[in-house]
């Protein structure tokens, strides 16, 4: 079957910040040792030195409904509340129509309105509604608008203890 979006990762801003947020994600997923501070010491400064502030990267996710496509946006989530000099995004790509693109960003948390981790607010606004339909499907999450328009958020579903029983 052939998709009808490809999702990938983004993130960007500050070099500094984008390499501590590769090194952190990598942790995160197994790929690098969160001890070894020599190689993280070591991969920062060589991303410092091959890039450049404002620069985007992008991480494929050929399996959409993959642990890492949560975790991104969970630690996304923590990670823009740290770094005003970051930002995070998903993308979506048509399959159908080359370079026609959709961009969802994350945002911080309303100062308010704390949300747990499992729930993000985003700005996807712009992207069409089949392509969130999709995102939603593959990845098991679900996104929300609220009536007039002025907020969005996605959630995953909730991993924690089982809710207790209501008593009747």
């Amino acid at each position: 079957m052939e998709e009808r979006y490809y999702l990938a990762l983004g993130y960007g801003g500050d070099r500094g910040a984008s390499a501590w947020f590769e090194w952190n994600f990598r942790c995160l997923i197994g790929q690098e040792n969160k001890a070894d501070f020599a190689a993280r010491d070591k991969f920062i400064q060589d991303f410092v030195s091959a890039t450049e502030n404002g620069q985007e990267y992008v991480i494929g996710a050929s399996d959409p409904s993959a642990s890492y496509v949560r975790t991104f946006a969970e630690f996304g989530k923590r990670a823009v509340t740290e770094r005003d000099d970051l930002f995070i995004f998903f993308i979506l790509e048509d399959a159908t129509v080359s370079n026609n693109q959709f961009r969802i960003y994350l945002k911080k948390d309303d100062p308010e309105a704390e949300l747990p981790e499992y729930q993000i607010y985003c700005d996807g606004f712009d992207v069409p509604r089949d392509a969130l339909v999709w995102m939603q499907e593959q990845v098991g999450c679900r996104f929300y608008v609220t009536e007039d328009r002025s907020e969005m958020m996605i959630e995953f579903p909730y991993q924690g203890p089982e809710e207790l029983p209501v008593i009747q």
